[in-house]
């Protein structure tokens, strides 16, 4: 298995991979999903193999689909000994690949795949037939509720794709879901999100996160305007925010804080970057420590760091980043922990993003404003 995969993440590293797919993308930045997948490459190598797992998972949702990080996804899960989530990993690289079309990579990739789910298949065999009859009953409920319990009806279509990807009837009742949109429901004035004078507007609509992507799925949801991440599987995911550019001068305020730790290397903040190789971070990690990281094409620098009295992550604490240029700002519960002056004076702007690993964390009352 190790030598298999050596081989096609050999062609990835050649910087073939993200060529071979930009003709059938859906969605996400190539360059980022690169780094990703050759990040994962390395820690697979390593035997790292939960970092594998998230680095892969992290490749897939940036650019889409991605066949080798489908089939490496499988490779690490296996190894973890989570199988039934390796067959899913590896049914979806199956799925991602046209054989008549794709490049020899990913068809050396797809027939790895294919060969391990044969052999996963015969070493559990009541696990595969419990698993067909589960999806059997799946697919029966979505075709009794499509139409009078929509949202439960896709909920049961988003399972039946995590375990069989190349589900076709799923995937068009789900693309039909999707595409119809709900009547939208007054709202009392009181529901409505508030607008200060002066501040743009709100990043949290209800149960929405308008311009955010990829937006509410799992591992992500909302509610009344507060964010939940699970992310105590391990998985590290980040949630991009596409339509607000900030650059110049202005001020982004949030309120966070941890539910459930999950342990080593628990980290949980607010990136800023320009989407594609350049994203400054600012983080509190497992031991309540403030750091501002800027990750580059050269590798990621831990640039500044602080230890605030008296933390106490499963409090709400209040964020305040502020951005004058190429100087940077960060405010916790109204004290000032960081200070840093970049060189270049272009280095903090961008887009938004909020991340989370090893722990399940809460934002709410998100907002910014040009200064």
């Amino acid at each position: 298995m190790d030598g298999g995969w050596h081989t096609a993440a050999t062609v990835a590293c050649a910087g073939l991979v993200i060529g071979a797919l930009a003709a059938f993308s859906r969605a996400g930045d190539p360059d980022v999903a690169d780094f990703l997948l050759k990040k994962a490459e390395k820690a697979l190598r390593a035997k790292d193999y939960e970092s594998a797992a998230s680095d892969f998972r992290r490749a897939r949702d940036e650019y889409t689909p991605l066949p080798l990080a489908s089939y490496g996804l499988g490779v690490a899960l296996e190894k973890l000994e989570r199988e039934s989530e390796a067959i899913a990993a590896y049914r979806q690289c199956v799925a991602e690949v046209d054989e008549a079309s794709a490049p020899a990579a990913q068809r050396r990739a797809a027939r790895r795949a294919s060969s391990a789910l044969r052999r996963l298949r015969r070493r559990y065999k009541d696990l595969d037939r419990a698993t067909q009859a589960f999806l059997k009953e799946l697919t029966k409920f979505v075709r009794e509720h499509k139409k009078s319990d929509p949202k439960w009806a896709r909920t049961a279509c988003e399972t039946i794709l995590r375990i069989e990807p190349s589900h076709r009837e799923a995937r068009r009742v789900l693309d039909e879901l999707v595409s119809s949109k709900p009547k939208p429901q007054k709202k009392k004035d009181e529901d409505k999100p508030k607008t200060e004078k002066g501040w743009g507007s709100p990043l949290v609509e209800g149960d929405d996160l308008p311009g955010w992507s990829p937006g509410i799925r799992p591992p992500w949801t909302c509610r009344d305007r507060l964010i939940t991440v699970d992310a105590e599987r391990g998985s590290g995911d980040i949630n991009w925010m596409d339509d607000v550019t900030m650059k110049g001068r202005f001020e982004f305020r949030a309120e966070a804080r941890v539910v459930r730790d999950g342990g080593r290397k628990r980290t949980y903040g607010i990136f800023l970057g320009n989407g594609k190789d350049r994203w400054h971070g600012v983080l509190i990690q497992d031991d309540d420590a403030v750091v501002l990281v800027e990750f580059a094409p050269g590798g990621t620098s831990f640039l500044k760091d602080a230890t605030p009295r008296g933390f106490k992550p499963a409090q709400w604490h209040k964020f305040r980043i502020v951005v004058d240029r190429g100087d940077l700002s960060v405010f916790l519960d109204g004290a000032r922990v960081l200070q840093h002056a970049a060189d270049d004076r272009n280095a903090f702007r961008g887009k938004l993003g909020l991340f989370a690993q090893k722990g399940r964390f809460e934002f709410r009352n998100l907002r910014w404003k040009k200064q």
